[in-house]
């Protein structure tokens, strides 16, 4: 693991720059109601996944930018992506990058559901891309690579996340490249009552055509295998 990947937890001052970034409007990034994207998820069946699409949940999966707590409690969170492609990158093919997989298991695309939401509602987002990560240097500490930092460093990430979450007031969330594939990401916390996000079609799930085809095409692109579990390995 190269030292690229490597970054420290926030300090105070890095959070207190943060502060006055946030309040005078310079880390903010505007999703307007209706913006459409997209989420990949695990459900028993095509109506829950909407259901599951629409909402933040409480989760205690170690992900790139939770669990947050608040109180003592799991705060309700929410991942989406700004394509289908990203989006299906980030949930199902995510361990190629990660794990250096050569086949993705079906335990990866067991009662995987893709739908296509837009936002209930105005949101205001944390932009942590580059170049807007560089408000954070400090002199002494350098900028953190939330989006580009490896999975041995997410209890590092977890901590940006949760900084930012407490200190940044009005914010909704936090915008980020995708590690996968070139594309944006944006992970949802939902302060207000209501979903943050509407299903605009049906759950489709990715065991089925068009996605099947269009999975099996992007792995074997890179020369991986998918397994279903339903029939011979692509």
């Amino acid at each position: 693991m190269t030292s690229v990947y490597h970054f420290d937890p926030p300090t105070t001052e890095q959070i207190q720059q943060a502060v006055t970034a946030w309040n005078k409007g310079r880390l903010h990034l505007a999703i307007r109601r209706k913006a459409v994207l997209w989420r990949t998820l695990t459900a028993p069946d095509a109506p829950t996944a909407v259901a599951y699409a629409e909402a933040c949940y409480p989760s205690p999966t170690s992900c790139r930018l939770s669990p947050i707590t608040k109180g003592g409690s799991i705060v309700p969170i929410a991942y989406a992506a700004n394509t289908r492609v990203v989006s299906l990158w980030e949930a199902i093919l995510r361990n190629i990058a990660h794990q250096s997989i050569k086949l993705v298991p079906s335990s990866d695309t067991q009662n995987k559901y893709t739908i296509k939401v837009e936002t209930t509602r105005p949101l205001r987002l944390i932009d942590v891309r580059s170049p807007k990560k560089y408000i954070l240097n400090t002199g002494t500490a350098r900028a953190p690579d939330i989006s580009s930092a490896w999975q041995a460093y997410y209890p590092i990430t977890q901590q940006w996340a949760q900084a930012l979450h407490d200190n940044l007031l009005g914010a909704d969330g936090i915008y980020y490249e995708s590690f996968q594939h070139p594309g944006r990401c944006m992970l949802i916390w939902n302060r207000l009552s209501g979903n943050p996000f509407k299903a605009t079609a049906k759950a489709v799930s990715i065991a089925d055509p068009p996605i099947r085809q269009q999975l099996i095409k992007m792995t074997a692109a890179i020369g991986v295998g998918i397994d279903f579990g339903d029939d011979p390995i692509a």
